[in-house]
């Protein structure tokens, strides 16, 4: 794992933090959006690995899709809790029609942590430590 994957998925774990802290807020808003970008941070340190450097999120989602996703060389589900936390995230930034109780976020930001600490463990072989 290099410095940036490290950092990166340093970010998404602070992302994970919040949004667990925003569902213990009631701030369903606040949680679909930090277990979004907690997914997103995570998804751009296995990129970073495949030396794809995506920026938009689009093509992060499509070229996690294709390196990883199609490939099984990770849980294909971790490409479809991105997409879901993508579409949830959208929502509750976007839509100010859209409410939800905190509570029901809460296995969004379940999964955040899983696909962070799925990732993690796939990058630490090739981290050399």
């Amino acid at each position: 794992m290099n410095p940036q994957q490290r950092r990166l998925l340093e970010v998404a774990r602070r992302a994970c933090e919040a949004a667990e802290r925003s569902i213990a807020a009631d701030d369903a808003a606040t949680a679909a959006n930090r277990a979004y970008y907690a997914m997103l941070y995570a998804a751009q340190a296995a990129l970073v690995g495949e030396e794809v450097e995506v920026r938009s999120h689009g093509a992060v989602h499509a070229a996690f899709g294709i390196r990883f996703a199609k490939t099984a060389r990770l849980d294909p589900r971790l490409h479809r809790w991105l997409l879901d936390a993508f579409d949830l995230r959208l929502l509750a930034d976007y839509d100010p029609m859209w409410t939800l109780e905190a509570a029901s976020i809460g296995e969004t930001v379940v999964q955040a942590g899983r696909m962070i600490d799925t990732i993690e463990r796939f990058l630490e072989p090739q981290s050399g430590s």
